[in-house]
């Protein structure tokens, strides 16, 4: 496991940080045709420091789930199965089944009987050098449909985002600040840039609570503001 994200920062940064209540969110970019994909919250933690490692797990999972789709649903991954590019997970009509040999280049879930599900991509969040989630974290989703086939492609790219908006990993978002489009927010929320990172390589990155997200003006990372749509960074 050699892609990971060095996060450092000042002490009085950490302090105001966690003073203020943020948390740091993470969410991961995949490839896929689907029009009605959205974006899966990845990451969500507060035990970050002034050196905090985010590394992405090696081995993906495939899933189906029976949870709704929308903008601040909670997507409940039911079926999962360990899959690498090139296979196919094919599901019967309850959404279970095995994985196969597929389509070189992608990763696939095809669906051979009637019935709608949601299917996607998850994968462990490592932290702090050890540290990682106990289960794979879906980090995007979109219908499957009876007879159908998706196809799709991880990518080694993440966005990191500090927020003092509550919310859980598994949860489908689709617009910064980090509330479903169209909603009306009931209470006051702060939120910095994000910065999206393209995790090769180890990437040192630094946040300074007024300066922001600094990383030498590499090409592998760019800003991303708070009024990004989350679809269009994430989605290619």
């Amino acid at each position: 496991m050699t892609e990971a994200v060095i996060v450092t920062m000042e002490q009085d940064t950490v302090l105001a940080l966690q003073n203020g209540g943020y948390r740091l969110y993470g969410f991961r970019a995949t490839r896929t045709e689907n029009q009605a994909v959205l974006p899966v919250l990845w990451l969500a933690t507060t035990a970050y420091s002034t050196r905090t490692m985010v590394a992405l797990e090696d081995g993906y999972h495939v899933y189906t789930s029976n949870s709704d789709l929308g903008p601040g649903q909670r997507i409940f991954m039911g079926f999962t199965a360990s899959v690498d590019l090139g296979q196919c997970l094919i599901v019967d009509q309850a959404g279970i089944g095995q994985v196969v040999q597929g389509r070189i280049g992608f990763m696939s879930v095809d669906n051979t009987g009637s019935a709608t599900f949601v299917a996607g991509l998850a994968q462990r969040a490592v932290l702090n050098e050890g540290t990682q989630t106990d289960d794979p974290t879906s980090f995007f989703a979109e219908p499957l449909y009876g007879k159908q086939t998706n196809f799709f492609q991880p990518t080694s790219k993440i966005l990191l985002v500090l927020s003092t908006e509550v919310l859980t990993p598994g949860t489908a978002i689709d617009a910064l600040p980090l509330l479903p489009k169209g909603e009306v927010a009931v209470h006051g929320m702060a939120q910095t840039s994000g910065i999206f990172i393209d995790v090769t390589a180890t990437r040192m990155v630094n946040f300074d609570i007024n300066r922001g997200w600094s990383w030498g003006e590499a090409n592998w990372a760019r800003l991303v503001n708070v009024s990004t749509d989350l679809i269009d960074t994430l989605i290619e």
